[in-house]
């Protein structure tokens, strides 16, 4: 049987070639593809919504995942879950999935603010530095964040 993407939007891929993250924002999830064998599987998400948070990532609710990020050391990917106005974390050796950044309210709070109680707006774009700062773009608001991803270590 042969995975069916449906608006494949941002991609992530590992540094050793081994892993490709897709945001199949159609089908509101994260497919991940096996480069050597070309064998895809649901990384994140079900159907359309916002839920699952400490749950096991594939059974969580995204609405439209449109980025993604590895972390940099390949431990966790981050997901710009832009109609839920979040960046989701999943962990990927125990495959559970957490709310990383956004509140849910678009409302535009502070420029210093703890990641989970930020209003977000839209986030499209994700970029991770080898330092473990997450860049995000946040769309609606029409600026740039940055943060530090809790337990991101440098590799």
């Amino acid at each position: 049987m042969e995975a069916a993407l449906r608006a494949p939007w941002g991609l992530a891929a590992d540094s050793r070639g081994e892993k490709l993250y897709v945001a199949d924002s159609g089908n509101h999830g994260i497919r991940q593809i096996n480069l050597d064998t070309g064998v895809i599987i649901t990384a994140a998400g079900s159907v359309a919504g916002y839920a699952g948070d400490g749950g096991p990532s594939t059974e969580a609710r995204l609405n439209t995942p449109v980025a993604a990020a590895l972390t940099p050391d390949h431990a966790a990917l981050l997901i710009a879950d832009r109609n839920s106005h979040r960046v989701r974390r999943v962990d990927l050796v125990r495959a559970r999935i957490v709310t990383l950044a956004g509140s849910g309210q678009q409302a535009f709070r502070s420029h210093q603010v703890e990641a989970a109680a930020a209003g977000l707006s839209m986030p499209n774009g994700l970029a991770v530095d080898g330092f473990g700062f997450l860049y995000l773009a946040d769309t609606g608001h029409h600026i740039v964040r940055r943060m530090l991803v809790p337990g991101a270590r440098p590799p």
